[in-house]
């Protein structure tokens, strides 16, 4: 079993203590999960292209997610993934890559799990194609832009993120790597206003 289907496994028994989203159950009511809306994730001009990463490994105690505390910039002091702009002419999963090694030093094996578009004060959109990666290779250090730090399951500081992540990032740990889902939310002055987790799909 590799480290991935393990990390599902353990994740879904803790996801629930942190999200009513989990499993789909109990949402808050301006959030819902459909299999409908593909309209919203058509791809417009103008969008900006993310890629973005979040390490993963399990030892006797249990799952353990790599994250970084931003240092400067858009989300200072709060808690992502690791990743950045997809370049002109650069793949998505070159990007996940080369950002991962930039700002933490690590590589691996890259897994797909989502792809999240999200609308800020009714004018920028950005898409972001979101990976977990495991067979980790090296120890994280710190970079200009990111303090990496690992955290068990049941401490991940989801109140200290952007509030489209804390959403969307407990169904993250629950697809196995064969599965991905799609998000969609609107955040307004800060504060997320409405969202979307469609069903999980195969991916081509």
């Amino acid at each position: 079993t590799d480290v991935l289907t393990r990390v599902v496994s353990a994740h879904i028994c803790c996801v629930n203590s942190h999200s009513a989203m989990a499993a789909g159950a109990d949402l808050p009511k301006t959030f819902e999960i459909d299999s409908i809306a593909e309209a919203l994730f058509e791809v417009e001009q103008g969008e900006t292209v993310y890629a973005c990463v979040f390490p993963v490994r399990v030892d006797e105690v249990g799952w353990h997610v790599l994250l970084g505390r931003r240092k400067h910039g858009f989300g200072e002091g709060k808690f992502d993934g690791f990743g950045g702009k997809v370049k002109v002419g650069e793949r998505i999963k070159e990007c996940a890559l080369r950002e991962l090694q930039e700002e933490c030093g690590l590589e691996g094996t890259l897994h797909r799990c989502a792809e999240v578009v999200v609308l800020f004060d009714s004018k920028k959109r950005t898409r972001q194609h979101i990976f977990v990666l495991d067979r980790v290779v090296g120890e994280p250090r710190e970079s200009d832009e990111m303090v990496p730090l690992w955290f068990q399951a049941a401490a991940v500081p989801y109140d200290r993120m952007q509030p489209d992540l804390q959403e969307w990032l407990p169904h993250v740990f629950e697809q196995h790597k064969s599965l991905t889902f799609r998000g969609y939310f609107e955040i307004e002055n800060e504060g997320l206003t409405s969202g979307r987790i469609l069903a999980p799909i195969l991916l081509p």
